[in-house]
């Protein structure tokens, strides 16, 4: 199969940014799969080695196409700009090889949108579409795509009852190679330099709201001093200020390169998921920090949202807590901190159900599923 991948997103991205990752692990996956994959994105200079930063050791073509450049003091103004007009510039490009492909794959709804209204004017290889989201003009540009994958069942059902496509459900994945690191939680520590006498509770990830980092900022408060809550990433620099302004018993690293994740991970006690009850997050996301937590073989405490509980059992494979609560939420790190026998039991079923959501599996998945609809 000849499947030409288009996404806006700049890759490599110098925020850490969960798509780029995604999209990376996606393609590479086809690849090894037996596709003859293109990744067509925006040209984006950077020096960074694209395959050494993501991991990627089975290579596949990229290529890049130029989009409007106007700045404008208007920042939505400006992304509808640059968005719109890498969509045309995409499907420009699908057009003039039209006939190297026999599918095109995205996840950038305008990309879609336009390919809805340009379909009819110019023959183009079907299209199949990622959504990470619901919104009605999605769900009317999803009617000219030949099928639909949706990361959470509750996606799928909001789609099924706007389109006639077929619709198949692919959660997010992880490479439990890079995460099933075979190091000690000591060992770890001391390469990161972290201490060995606290009981470390870690996040990973951007810092959004909806995300609920603020929560376990204020469940840490809570803690005694023997705990150290631990949050790597950050993403928008602002964000990051904002809540060290705000909060002082968390230690905050900044962003740190993905690679260097799986040695947080393992040096961690607990993992925590704090997310809030906000619709992305309680009904959309399937986070890649879920599946690296998982293959990380360490206790999981998350909140009990429907998005996560497609994945997580309370009391199975994880902890699940009153989302926007750092009383539960503390109460629950004690709890998992002062029951061994609890905290292995979730561990290790979690890193048993990792097994299951791999990007290889998932690329499989969706290529059988392009296969039997294209």
């Amino acid at each position: 199969m000849r499947l030409l991948y288009i996404s806006d997103s700049r890759i490599p991205s110098r925020k850490g940014k969960a798509n780029s990752i995604q999209i990376m692990k996606m393609c590479e996956a086809f690849a090894k799969a037996g596709a003859d994959v293109t990744l067509l994105i925006p040209e984006w200079k950077s020096d960074e080695d694209i395959w050494e930063l993501y991991g990627i050791k089975t290579k596949f073509k990229i290529e890049r196409v130029g989009v409007l450049d106007i700045r404008v003091k208007v920042p939505r103004l400006w992304f509808a700009l640059s968005t719109g007009s890498f969509a045309l510039a995409a499907l420009n490009f699908a057009r003039k090889n039209k006939d190297g492909y026999d599918v095109v794959y995205t996840r950038h709804p305008p990309t879609l949108q336009l390919y809805s209204k340009l379909k009819r004017l110019t023959k183009l290889p079907p299209i199949f579409f990622e959504a990470h989201k619901f919104s009605r003009m999605t769900s009317s540009a999803s009617k000219s795509a030949r099928g639909l994958v949706v990361i959470t069942k509750h996606l799928g059902k909001l789609f099924s009852r706007e389109i006639k496509a077929p619709i198949h459900v692919a959660p997010d994945g992880v490479d439990l190679e890079a995460f099933d690191l075979d190091i000690s939680k000591e060992e770890a520590r001391r390469r990161l330099g972290l201490p060995q006498d606290k009981k470390i509770i870690c996040y990973t990830g951007q810092l959004y709201d909806w995300k609920g980092v603020h929560i376990l900022a204020e469940a840490a408060d809570m803690l005694p001093k023997d705990y150290m809550a631990l949050i790597v990433g950050g993403g928008e620099k602002r964000l990051l200020e904002d809540l060290q302004s705000k909060y002082t018993s968390p230690y905050f690293t900044g962003q740190k390169p993905h690679k260097d994740i799986p040695t947080y991970l393992k040096a961690a006690d607990i993992l925590v998921l704090p997310n809030t009850r906000a619709r992305m997050s309680s009904e959309f996301t399937s986070p890649l920090k879920l599946f690296e937590y998982m293959a990380s073989k360490r206790a999981i405490i998350a909140s009990d949202l429907p998005s996560l509980r497609e994945v997580l059992t309370d009391g199975r494979n994880a902890l699940l807590v009153e989302p926007e609560d750092p009383v539960a939420l503390a109460s629950a790190i004690r709890e998992v901190s002062g029951n061994p026998s609890l905290s292995q039991k979730i561990s290790e079923l979690a890193y048993i159900d990792a097994a299951k959501y791999t990007w290889q599996k998932r690329a499989d998945s969706i290529l059988s599923f392009i296969e039997s609809t294209a």
